[in-house]
């Protein structure tokens, strides 16, 4: 009983410290000198491209994204219903149910810090670059690129490791169902089609996407609820304490469920780090900023707001799970989905519509990585950091969107997946690999510009200017980001895979050598286009961007 009423309290104290950002983050915007002009949407974008104007940079892409669809991008890229269906078993197998208690409140407390570290970086450099271009302003070439090369590779990483599962969930579905014989080579044509769907959506037309970023979010969090809803109904209070979520010493045994002694500290990390994944990319509305209305502001509470909802919704979710439904002794043999349909007895005849749910969150969890990664290599292409950077820094007068760039993601990922999983397999050990190093290269990069942010004795006007802050809050919420991203790096190197801890080296020592051959023809290209008019902006905005200054 003790034990419940202090992860109560721990829960409730975390919900509290959201909502005191949320009321701080508040007050400075009514405080701050910038302004929204809500229903002039014609004003608001002349507002919001004299802002980019002012940071150096043209306004080439469809600025059409509202609150909904900007926030859809952080929340579809967390992917929280995929994210469970990918990890939570993994998790629960290698941690025990600990990892749902308190290994969930301890991810929410570094999850809604970073987010809201974040959201602070998003409203001062309100850019498609993202967590590289704030590495660029805070701390110069070299840091720069090599956030950027680690945010690519990351985000290229994860799509691949999300889309493999999704293929081997469906392949193993369709091959039972529909008797053909499951194999390696038919699980990679399923993610092929995967990543066609996912490139031919991203390569469609401003408004469609953005029905889909907003449809997305109440798919998301109608799914949760659902779940937990009717698993409450039909099995509580099931078959495990709820002290088990929060004390190691309940070991489960009988009624199916798989006989469980105390897991290893190490094993706990373990779980903790994979259930991370489910907060690893709320930075993709940053990625969207230059196709967002008014972002200093929306963009910025869609990168705080996403892991507060994640983490609430998934705090419940998991626990129901963990509670109710008995464990698998063979989580390999069978999906998430199928093992929640084998273990509610009514909802037997309900798992292609399981199947489906699942398949939709990491789809569209995908589909915004691989937005938020073809954005991060327009902007790296448009400052001059890729060699072919007349290319994908190339925008459709079509679409509004970077299909080059859009194309080169889907490629570069498409690439690392086939590549690695036709070499070691979709085996655990793979799949453990390939999460290992993309949570661990995001996290990485997203700690180099908090770093840079702590560490630089002098802080930027445009920091001190943002509307969206946290005021005398902020240094210690981005200490404990920054502390949380790098406990987070360490583990996935030590704890999850070295092959991961190696390659993020590789990455590292590339990009920095890059810098040091190619660094003072970057800054060169950077002070010609800092340099840039009024006058000579808006002649690049009605040459190679689809809208005008008067918007038509």
């Amino acid at each position: 009983m003790i034990i419940g009423m202090m992860a109560l309290a721990a829960f409730a104290a975390l919900c509290a410290f959201a909502l005191f950002g949320a009321a701080r983050a508040g007050s400075a915007i009514r405080s701050s000198r910038h302004q929204s002009y809500g229903i002039s949407t014609y004003a608001q974008y002349v507002h919001d491209k004299d802002d980019l104007n002012r940071l150096g940079y043209p306004q080439l892409l469809l600025r059409r994204m509202g609150s909904v669809s900007s926030f859809g991008m952080s929340f579809n890229q967390l992917g929280m219903l995929g994210g469970a269906a990918a990890l939570y078993t993994m998790a629960i197998d290698y941690g025990g149910q600990t990892v749902v208690g308190w290994g969930w409140l301890l991810l929410g407390l570094f999850g809604i810090a970073a987010g809201a570290a974040m959201a602070e970086l998003c409203s001062a450099f309100p850019t498609a670059g993202g967590p590289y271009h704030w590495a660029l302003a805070l701390g110069g070439v070299r840091w720069s690129w090599i956030t950027g090369w680690l945010h690519t590779l990351g985000n290229a990483a994860m799509i691949a490791f999300m889309n493999y599962f999704g293929a081997q969930m469906t392949d193993g579905y369709l091959s039972s169902t529909l008797g053909y014989e499951q194999a390696g080579w038919t699980t990679i044509g399923w993610m092929v089609a995967l990543y066609v769907i996912q490139w031919r959506i991203n390569t469609a037309r401003l408004r469609g996407t953005r029905t889909l970023l907003s449809l997305g979010v109440w798919i998301g969090i109608g799914g949760a609820v659902g779940i937990i809803a009717y698993l409450a109904w039909s099995t509580w209070p099931g078959i495990a304490p709820v002290q088990s979520l929060f004390d190691s010493r309940y070991s489960l045994a009988g009624d199916g469920a798989s006989n469980r002694l105390s897991s290893s500290s190490t094993g706990w990390l373990i779980g903790v780090l994979l259930l991370q994944r489910m907060f690893v990319g709320s930075e993709g509305a940053a990625a969207g900023a230059e196709e967002t209305a008014d972002p200093r502001v929306r963009s910025a509470w869609s990168v705080f707001l996403a892991p507060v909802y994640v983490f609430v919704f998934g705090f419940v979710l998991l626990s129901i799970l963990s509670i109710t439904l008995p464990l698998s002794t063979s989580w390999g043999s069978i999906s998430f989905a199928s093992w929640i349909a084998s273990a509610v007895g009514t909802w037997s005849g309900w798992e292609p519509l399981l199947i489906l749910l699942c398949m939709v969150s990491i789809v569209f969890s995908s589909l915004q990585g691989m937005n938020a990664l073809s954005r991060s290599l327009f902007a790296m292409s448009r400052d001059g950091a890729l060699p072919d950077h007349t290319r994908l820094s190339r925008v459709s007068a079509r679409t509004g969107k970077p299909t080059a760039a859009i194309t080169a993601a889907a490629i570069i990922s498409g690439f690392i997946g086939i590549v690695f999983f036709s070499l070691y397999g979709g085996g655990e050990d793979g799949l453990l690999t390939i999460a290992g190093f993309a949570i661990a290269a995001i996290q990485f990069a997203c700690a180099i510009p908090i770093s840079l942010r702590l560490f630089k004795e002098r802080k930027r006007k445009e920091l001190r200017v943002a509307p969206w802050q946290l005021g005398r809050a902020s240094t210690a919420v981005h200490w404990t980001a920054w502390l949380g991203m790098v406990i987070s790096v360490i583990g996935c190197v030590f704890l999850i895979n070295l092959y991961a801890g190696a390659a993020l080296l590789i990455v590292t020592a590339v990009a920095w050598m890059a810098s040091l051959i190619r660094g003072e023809r970057f800054e060169r290209k950077l002070q010609l286009s800092s340099r840039r008019t009024r006058v000579e902006l808006q002649r690049i905005e009605r040459k190679f961007g689809p809208l005008f200054l008067d918007g038509k």
